[in-house]
């Protein structure tokens, strides 16, 4: 099942951002995607005088995203039974 992220909507639509502008977007620093991109999974565009993430790139690395459930932590039974 494939799900599409809209991020903005209306007749002005952008179809690239700068790595900033793609952070603020998702809610994560400017570092956070800068990784990213560095690891490979965000695609980024060239040529324009810096690296842009179209829009479909943005929303495919975003819908695979999971949610976050943490580590379940157990309880040593000696720390219980004390």
């Amino acid at each position: 099942m494939r799900v599409t992220i809209c991020l903005q909507s209306g007749p002005n639509v952008r179809r690239a951002y700068s790595i900033k502008e793609a952070a603020e977007m998702c809610g994560r620093s400017y570092y956070t995607v800068y990784r990213a991109v560095c690891r490979g999974d965000i695609r980024v565009l060239s040529g324009f005088g810096r690296a842009m993430i179209s829009d479909e790139e943005l929303n495919r690395f975003l819908s695979k995203s999971e949610v976050y459930r943490g580590k379940r932590t157990r309880v040593a039974k000696q720390e219980v039974a004390a």
